[in-house]
């Protein structure tokens, strides 16, 4: 579909959090890659490459937010403007789990 918009879940906790516990659908982009990433200038070139581009949406967690909440500001700050952080992290999700 030309017209799908284009939606990512992207958990950023390190790669061995994400091996213990992944969630399905999500796309693993580790808090300490990005950072590297976006001190080396390479980020915004990442998105398009990876992801389509700025416009798409982007669901970004972590354990408890710290992370995530971070990574969606660096995201928005490289022309992602539809990224946000999923409030709680994990933990939140895992203790409404029944």
């Amino acid at each position: 579909e030309k017209n799908a918009e284009k939606a990512f879940l992207i958990d950023v906790r390190e790669r061995a959090e994400y091996l213990a516990l992944t969630v399905p659908g999500s796309t693993n982009l580790p808090f300490g890659q990005l950072q590297k990433m976006e001190q080396e200038g390479t980020l915004t070139a990442y998105i398009s490459a990876h992801f389509g581009g700025e416009t798409a949406l982007f669901g970004f967690f972590c354990s408890g937010g710290p992370r995530s909440s971070a990574a969606a500001e660096i995201f928005r700050n490289h022309g992602a403007k539809r990224a946000f952080n999923i409030a709680g992290g994990l933990a939140q999700w895992l203790n409404q789990k029944i």
